[in-house]
């Protein structure tokens, strides 16, 4: 077992229990030091024959070594553990400042429990600590000790830099936190994009039709959607004529005016090479999705101005309506895909809804049974 096992008490964690990993190996780190610490003093008390203080280093072992196993039990009961030691830690302070009252040892420890508060349990935990630990110091030094009053709150202010601590340390957790949240969106958002075109990628694209499908496989009163998928025409052609770099640029133009015939709630991303695939919300009629397309053609047929190269791009469309070609995202993309593969065959540089593709089919088989039907 090496020392990261030991530190994280022999759990695996997922990247979103990375704060929580974190956590175990901070609170092992402390607790592995307190008890060498402990050990250390334990063997001194034992060679000076200081019974009571050998037997609470004693215990303090213990009780360190059972937290070590308690650690390696289920992860969902380490805010409980951290929250007993705490607890168990301050009453060991307490009964070395009654008992053998030192006040730096006593001081000390207060003083490290509140930090260790902060860091696991929060600013309201660690502030809710400090005012109990001064609270028992004074109880302790005026009433069973007897000290004067001007040397308790001259021992009190190293309680001072714990109270300091705790702010400044919880406003750096903060801090950490906004920052981590920061770029953990920044690294969504890079995952869900497409590097080339900055676009939505693949990945994101089915996550978000799926999302889109969801209410209406439900049978829930929502507007039409539209599924398109594009291909630009001979685009390997380009490649090899006009080389890879002006490729990558047609793409990316392809892509800008693809997003400027788009509403705000549609979707355009890049599904492939060079394929796109576009989600239309909010159809409600053939004809108005069939202008879009109109006016998405036109807008094609400008050439692509390419440093020098003056590039003609045309695009393959294949139209799927939904809830009216079907509900399930497989099945719609496949119908898609065939649709796309029929604008194909027409050369090119047009568009063809799936629901003509089956009405075409079914005519061209009725149309064959009754030539059949009338030779014979």
């Amino acid at each position: 077992m090496n020392m990261i096992d030991i530190l994280t008490s022999g759990h695996s964690f997922s990247e979103e229990e990375t704060p929580l990993k974190l956590k175990y190996m901070l609170f092992n780190l402390l607790l592995l030091s307190n008890i060498g610490f402990a050990f250390i003093l334990f063997i001194i008390r034992i060679v000076q024959g200081e019974m009571l203080q050998m037997v609470m280093n004693g215990s303090y072992l213990l009780f360190g070594g059972i937290t070590i196993l308690l650690t390696r039990k289920d992860k969902a009961y380490f805010d409980t553990i951290v929250s007993v030691v705490i607890l168990i830690s301050y009453l060991f302070a307490t009964a070395i400042f009654y008992y053998l009252f030192n006040e730096m040892a006593g001081v000390s420890w207060y003083i490290m429990l509140v930090i260790v508060a902060v860091i696991f349990k929060g600013r309201t935990a660690a502030l809710n600590l400090f005012l109990l630990s001064v609270i028992t110091v004074v109880w302790i030094a005026l009433v069973h000790h007897h000290i004067p009053l001007g040397t308790v709150l001259t021992g009190l202010i190293p309680f001072l830099s714990s109270l300091f601590i705790i702010i400044v340390f919880d406003m750096f957790q903060e801090s950490m936190r906004r920052l981590i949240e920061k770029q953990k969106e920044k690294y969504i958002q890079l995952s869900r994009r497409d590097a080339l075109i900055n676009i939505p990628n693949r990945a994101y694209f089915l996550e978000h039709f799926s999302q889109i499908l969801e209410p209406i496989r439900n049978g829930e009163d929502a507007p039409g959607v539209a599924l398109l998928f594009i291909d630009v025409d001979r685009f390997k052609s380009i490649n090899d004529r006009f080389g890879h770099p002006v490729g990558d640029t047609v793409l990316m133009e392809v892509g800008k005016r693809l997003k400027s015939r788009l509403r705000r709630n549609d979707m355009v991303a890049r599904y492939g090479g060079d394929e796109f695939a576009v989600i239309v919300s909010e159809v409600y009629s053939h004809l108005a999705l069939r202008r879009m397309l109109d006016r998405l053609m036109t807008d094609m047929n400008r050439p692509f101005v390419v440093g020098d190269w003056r590039v003609d791009v045309s695009l393959s469309i294949g139209v799927v309506m939904i809830p009216q070609d079907g509900t399930d995202e497989v099945e719609l993309l496949k119908e898609a895909d065939q649709a796309m593969y029929a604008a194909k065959k027409e050369r090119g540089n047009s568009y063809r809804f799936y629901q003509d593709i089956v009405e075409d089919q079914t005519s061209e088989h009725r149309g064959g049974h009754w030539a059949a039907w009338r030779a014979s």
